[in-house]
């Protein structure tokens, strides 16, 4: 159980399943992954959902955006909205 006195913050953070170096190619095992958690003030994590990007089609974004407005917690986005990744 989490108090909400505990909240530091909610984020939302992308990368890329068994992707190590940048320049490495890009297979279908390779895809793009977001990660929903909640950020604790003692430093610790709790992740709520991890799902591919393209699965989530924007359904994640969605309701962390509306969880931080109607919390009035703060939302940090690792990347833009309009950022483009090939989702394979």
């Amino acid at each position: 159980m989490i108090l909400f006195s505990q909240i530091e913050q909610l984020e939302l953070t992308h990368f890329v399943r068994g992707k190590l170096e940048e320049r490495a190619k890009q297979t279908k095992r390779c895809k793009a992954q977001i990660v929903f958690l909640i950020r604790l003030k003692n430093g610790d994590d709790k992740k709520i959902e991890i799902i591919g990007e393209r699965a989530s089609a924007g359904k994640i974004e969605h309701t962390a955006h509306q969880l931080s407005q109607f919390t009035h917690l703060p939302l940090y986005l690792d990347r833009g909205e309009d950022y483009n990744v090939d989702l394979l």
